[in-house]
């Protein structure tokens, strides 16, 4: 039998959560507009913005959290 070495504790790697404006705004306990108000100021980075004039934004669930830890 061939010998075959094992991976010494190696987990695969986790993909990043994504969280809708309004998961977002929920988890913070502020409006749905607030965080729109927050994204344009720079306040909380959108990650993805989806296509259209008023394509949905998700956020990394990682700046939510940073920013509810800073509050």
């Amino acid at each position: 039998m061939p010998y075959v070495p094992r991976m010494a504790n190696t987990t695969a790697p986790v993909a990043p959560k994504f969280l809708s404006t309004a998961q977002a705004a929920s988890r913070l306990g502020v409006d749905v507009r607030t965080i729109h108000r927050w994204a344009s100021k720079g306040r909380l980075t959108p990650a993805i913005k989806a296509d259209g004039l008023r394509g949905p934004l998700f956020f990394l669930e990682a700046d939510v959290i940073a920013l509810e830890e800073s509050a």
